[in-house]
């Protein structure tokens, strides 16, 4: 009995000493350490106007949650300098923003200026432009959430130079679906709506800061409002002048268009026919190799330089009740009949047979005209309109001949 708990108490002994073996030796992977890594780049100071460094000092401050803060850099530009100042912040914990302060600017610029960036939930690393403007001013956004806006969520705001599109400030929006920028007065901006992780869902293409408050309304109800906008200056449409034609217009008054590329594609994505036009701010373009019973969608992208990028798009339907009948072309050719238009011309045929030499008039024309709805809804899309008109005409001189004998 000894033996048995002595043997007993080596074995217990044994299974401690293993376990505290393998929690020494495993431990170590077992725990969860926090390796995120933050690294924010700045650089400036960038005339807002015109996207090109200036003189002047910027102050970066790091805004933490718990209050805390921290000047990490001084941003200088010698009067007369043009090389790129810049500055990396490396910190332990992620800011909660940064706030920009602008001193001792020249030709005119106010020497305060308080601008913000917010970082969004994903965002541990980046590179910011710091920008300045002349005399910006404390705008007031009032947001109508009709969309579904929620505090906590990002207001964007942006400038485009020659084509470059440059973050000018990004805020928090509170609860109050409300937020206040430091911008230029009478200036265009694109203002973007982004969630809490940093993705854009909903984007102002113009938006003119001649007064303030502003009030902004989204909508899921109502055009993307870069498409809305913009009409004033730019416009580009497309139209179907008939039903193998598709032409395309664009129109920039404003004369700053630096490219646009544009696509037609099948409902199913692949692409039929697609054009660049480059530093071009009118053309009329007309497509002629269009499938009548087609639907095709219109996708275009312009890089603007007041703008920025543009994109627009537009469903061109097919004639009307183009759904396509059966298609017979699987058993076989019909002598070189194609096998979709075999059963618009059976249904023609059927409407011919089914009058007798007495009354062959109404059949002519009842046969005319279903062979017209035919051509008109793309079952019969091989016999051409002309055609149908023709044979219309035939029926009717064919019906006042008749006519004419039975009075005589």
């Amino acid at each position: 009995m000894r033996e048995v708990g002595r043997l007993l108490s080596k074995a217990v002994f044994k299974i401690i000493l293993v376990a505290l073996v393998f929690s020494c030796c495993f431990f170590p992977f077992l725990t969860t350490v926090d390796a995120t890594s933050y690294s924010y780049t700045f650089n400036g100071p960038y005339d807002e106007n015109y996207g090109v460094l200036i003189p002047g000092k910027v102050q970066v401050i790091a805004h933490y949650a718990d209050n805390y803060t921290s000047l990490i850099c001084t941003l200088i530009d010698d009067p007369g300098g043009s090389s790129l100042v810049t500055f990396t912040y490396s910190p332990s914990s992620k800011p909660t923003y940064f706030e920009y302060i602008t001193y001792d600017m020249s030709s005119g610029y106010a020497n305060y200026t308080n601008r913000q960036y917010w970082l969004s939930s994903n965002e541990n690393t980046g590179t910011y432009t710091v920008t300045v403007g002349e005399n910006p001013t404390e705008i007031a956004f009032n947001i109508r959430a009709l969309g579904g806006v929620d505090a906590g969520e990002f207001f964007c705001v942006k400038r485009s130079f020659n084509g470059t599109t440059i973050v000018i400030e990004q805020r928090a929006i509170d609860n109050t679906d409300s937020v206040v920028a430091n911008l230029m007065p009478n200036t265009i901006y694109q203002v973007s709506f982004l969630s809490s992780t940093g993705s854009t869902f909903y984007t102002f293409g113009n938006i003119n800061t001649y007064t303030t408050p502003i009030t902004l309304t989204v909508s899921p109800l109502s055009f993307p409002s870069d498409i809305l906008l913009q009409y004033k200056y730019v416009h580009i449409y497309a139209s179907r002048p008939t039903s193998s034609e598709i032409k395309i217009d664009y129109e920039d008054t404003q004369n700053k268009t630096l490219s646009v590329y544009y696509s037609l594609s099948f409902i199913n994505g692949t692409i039929a026919y697609s054009l660049t036009h480059l530093g071009t701010s009118q053309f009329t373009d007309i497509w002629t190799g269009a499938n009548s019973n087609e639907s095709y969608y219109l996708s275009a992208t312009i890089i603007h330089s007041e703008f920025g990028t543009i994109t627009f798009s537009q469903t061109l339907t097919g004639s009307a009740g183009a759904s396509l009948p059966i298609d017979f072309g699987v058993f076989g050719d019909f002598a070189g009949v194609d096998g979709k238009q075999i059963l618009g011309a059976l249904i023609v045929l059927v409407i011919f047979g089914c009058f007798s030499a007495f009354n062959a008039y109404i059949g002519i024309f009842a046969g005319v005209v279903t062979a017209g709805i035919m051509v008109w809804i793309g079952w019969l899309s091989s016999v051409t309109q002309a055609a149908v008109v023709a044979a219309f005409a035939l029926t009717i001189l064919l019906a006042i001949t008749y006519w004419k004998r039975r009075i005589n």
